[in-house]
């Protein structure tokens, strides 16, 4: 390693030949050993893992220099006085998409890799087909296409924009798609940080999931679903934002801001999921929340305002719902029309449900009582509880 040194040194040649004299101070130099020592921390080159062989400080670098891949070359001292508390910084091939070829970078990156976008604009359609991280960039779609389409388990889009040309036009136009099967599910599915607007069916649909996290998305300006997931189990629909569902629509048409529903085939519904801590305003005509014939739905302190209907818990055909539980929820602000009959939650045919510490406000003489917050479309459901819910007229 060649060090250049500017400028040149007052003191005389020492004796030892090996130290750098002020007569040769501006050459270049081979640092002996492995090791430079730099303020507090040291940068080391050496071969193999350095965890628990290569003792250094907090702050310091290991270089691999006999390789060891992409995602094992590198290394970072975050922890500890010793030889631990290495951490490798992985650097995956394709993490640098090209301008303008998204696609591209995916198809090369490696199963279980990321591929990075921040900061740059793309055309939809897009398909990731492997275990991939998407990290950012912008995904703009021309009418008639949809953004993402994932044919992949244990994907994960993080910080992407996807835009639609708009709510009308016919087609089931999606921002993301995963839709697995009743024979292959789709597995280890999350979304998060990203932004979804202007798409003329679902913002995000998934379909015979399980495994999922959809987290913190902000989804604006669609036609009929924003979060619709069928016949999905065992995940979670956390602190999302919905507003503006069916804007172009009409009263009495379908419409979802979340919903988890199910497949109108015996046995197939979704199960075991969490909607919870979300915001979902402006849905005129239709639903805030709501599952068609969900077991173990949960439904924990959303804010749901500006809807037909705030949330709604029904049968459909041979099915039934059970077991769902609403606490802290709240739910205010009734719009003018008001879907099947005008009641801020309506349940059909579901077996068991508790609610708890919900939140009533301004619903006037469509108020419900609040130690029975619910309407019981045909008297249907049963084993239904209620504690410490308020309600203000």
């Amino acid at each position: 390693m060649g060090i250049k040194h500017a400028f040149t040194s007052p003191k005389s040649d020492p004796a030892d030949a090996t130290l750098v004299r002020p007569t040769n101070w501006n050459a270049d130099h081979t640092v002996a050993g492995n090791t430079i020592a730099i303020g507090g921390s040291n940068l080391v080159s050496g071969t193999g893992n350095p965890e628990g062989s290569v003792a250094a400080t907090v702050g310091s670098i290991f270089m691999r220099s006999d390789g060891g891949g992409p995602a094992s070359t590198l290394y970072v001292k975050t922890t500890g006085s010793g030889s631990t508390g290495w951490s490798v910084v992985s650097v995956t091939p394709g993490a640098e998409p090209p301008t303008g070829n998204l696609q591209a970078a995916i198809n090369a990156a490696t199963a279980g890799g990321t591929v990075d976008a921040t900061g740059g604009t793309y055309t939809g359609p897009v398909t990731i087909n492997k275990a991939l991280t998407l990290i950012g960039g912008t995904i703009n779609c021309p009418a008639g296409v949809s953004g993402i389409n994932v044919t992949a388990n244990n994907v994960t889009i993080d910080g992407t924009t996807i835009a639609g040309a708009g709510i009308t036009g016919g087609g089931e136009i999606y921002g993301i798609m995963c839709q697995g099967t009743s024979g292959a599910w789709r597995t280890g599915l999350t979304i998060r940080n990203t932004t979804i607007t202007n798409f003329a069916w679902d913002g995000i649909f998934f379909e015979y999931v399980n495994g999922f996290t959809i987290y913190h998305n902000v989804v604006n300006d669609i036609k009929y679903g924003a979060i619709v997931g069928r016949v999905v189990t065992n995940g979670t629909i956390t602190f999302n934002t919905v507003r503006r569902i069916d804007t172009n629509g009409g009263a009495g048409d379908n419409a979802y801001g979340i919903a988890a529903l199910d497949f109108g085939t015996a046995g197939e519904f979704s199960h075991d999921v969490t909607i919870a801590d979300n915001i979902v305003s402006d849905n005129a005509w239709w639903e805030g929340i709501e599952t068609h014939n969900g077991r173990f739905i949960s439904f924990l302190r959303n804010d749901v305002r500006r809807c037909s209907v705030n949330l709604e818990i029904t049968k459909a055909g041979s099915g039934s719902p059970a077991n769902c539980t609403v606490t802290g929820n709240y739910f205010a602000e009734p719009t003018t029309y008001r879907a099947q009959g005008g009641h801020p939650v309506i349940l059909y045919g579901c077996a068991t449900a508790a609610f708890t510490d919900n939140v009533y406000v301004g619903f006037g003489a469509e108020s419900p009582p609040a130690n029975a917050p619910w309407f019981d479309f045909n008297s249907l459901s049963t084993n239904l509880t209620a504690i410490g819910n308020t309600v203000t007229p």
